[in-house]
């Protein structure tokens, strides 16, 4: 089950770098239509519930794709699975952008979040190969961790600009494009020999015994709880990128600087995402970022929600904030299951992700239609970020040495 270490050297930072574009180019893809929803309602004279359902759909099959895609991923490599989902994100995107009603962009979207489901959990279940017993595990956590914030940040300040010359239509099928040149970077330099593979060659019955093990729930138990932090955590963060831009106009900016406000809440990732993972490696006791994190951005959203002026140091300051969380909930994982089930612990933490990415959203923009104002949208937002703060207390006597990554706590 030893991955050879001379390989595993050589490889380490190629797959670092190629993990990093598939899952910036997930997240470009993820956060593509909030910068260009205020054109696409006009355009197909949308409600806000349905300019919301187009965020949400995007992670409707990974509430049913991503436990499968992440048993496959153990079984056939990461390889393999991310070359088929970023093929099925780019499909989607060209539905998106050559539709005409919310049927077809809807359906766009489910095939894309098909494709995307298995991004972040190969991503993640390789640097947890490739850094295994690795003092660079948390840095390359945190690395791995701004990737959809740079593809968020992208979407936002340049698809907020390209849809002013070339429409909503052109710049989606733009971003298209720009997910099938990642695939062929992907297929031509990613490699990484996944130590889940051999025992199951070996022993074929090792693969039941996975499945039956996750069915009794047998050491899941911290993943799950962890997971439902993140779901409403996600479900928040997504929310606000989504409406934020059209939130920042209500409030007097215009459009492209509405766009930039928010792809600022992405850019504190570039900074914080790798000191967190750094700080993680060396301080431990994760959980407890989670619960400072989530607490944090409560009061945060808070006054975002509530301010009339100063929205800009407020940003950047959530900006910040919002980039701990993540990191910190990717690091935790191996740290509850071995490397051999970490595909299966990725998937329950997809299906909880994107749990909260579909049902979210949906829930602030009908919000929206019914009061005409944000102000409870964030006020639900605020609540989920305590809430996940909640959760992650109950984390804290099941993480007995966070200073161990990989180590099981069964």
């Amino acid at each position: 089950m030893e991955i050879n270490n001379q390989t595993r050297s050589n490889n380490l930072y190629s797959v670092l770098i190629m993990v990093f574009l598939a899952t910036a180019v997930y997240g470009m893809i993820l956060q593509s239509i909030p910068p260009l929803l205020t054109a696409i309602i006009g355009d197909l004279k949308l409600s806000h519930a349905q300019g919301g359902m187009l965020m949400s759909l995007f992670a409707l099959p990974g509430i049913f794709l991503s436990l499968p895609g992440g048993l496959l991923a153990d079984i056939y490599g990461p390889k393999k699975i991310g070359l088929f989902s970023l093929l099925l994100m780019a499909i989607g995107t060209l539905i998106v952008g050559t539709g005409s009603s919310f049927a077809v962009l809807a359906l766009g979207r489910i095939i894309a979040g098909a494709g995307g489901t298995s991004i972040v959990i190969i991503a993640a279940q390789s640097i947890a190969l490739a850094f295994k017993d690795d003092k660079r595990l948390g840095l390359a956590m945190g690395i791995f961790n701004f990737a959809v914030p740079t593809g968020t940040m992208f979407s936002h300040i340049v698809f907020s600009r390209l849809v002013l010359k070339w429409g909503w239509s052109n710049t989606t099928l733009a971003s298209a494009l720009g997910c099938l040149a990642i695939l062929l970077f992907f297929w031509k330099f990613f490699h990484l020999e996944t130590p889940a593979s051999l025992p199951a060659k070996a022993n074929p019955g090792q693969r039941t015994d996975y499945l039956e093990s996750f069915k009794k729930g047998k050491g899941y138990r911290g993943v799950w709880i962890l997971s439902a932090s993140w779901m409403v955590f996600i479900g928040a963060k997504m929310s606000l990128f989504t409406f934020a831009p059209e939130y920042f106009s209500i409030v007097g900016y215009d459009y492209a600087i509405a766009g930039l406000l928010t792809g600022v809440f992405a850019m504190g990732s570039i900074v914080i995402s790798p000191v967190t993972g750094i700080l993680l490696g060396r301080t431990g006791n994760a959980e407890k970022y989670l619960i400072a994190t989530g607490v944090f951005l409560s009061v945060l959203l808070m006054l975002l929600g509530t301010a009339s002026g100063g929205h800009i140091p407020l940003v950047i300051v959530i900006s910040i904030a919002v980039a701990v969380f993540p990191v910190t909930a990717f690091f935790i994982v191996p740290m509850l299951l071995p490397a051999e089930k970490l595909g299966q612990g990725y998937g329950i933490f997809r299906i909880c992700e994107n749990t909260g990415i579909l049902l979210w959203p949906v829930l602030i923009g009908f919000s929206y239609d019914l009061s005409g104002a944000y102000f409870y949208g964030f006020t639900i937002m605020s609540a989920s970020f305590l809430g996940a703060a909640i959760i992650a207390i109950v984390l804290i006597p099941l993480i007995k040495k966070p200073s161990v990554p990989g180590k099981p706590d069964l």
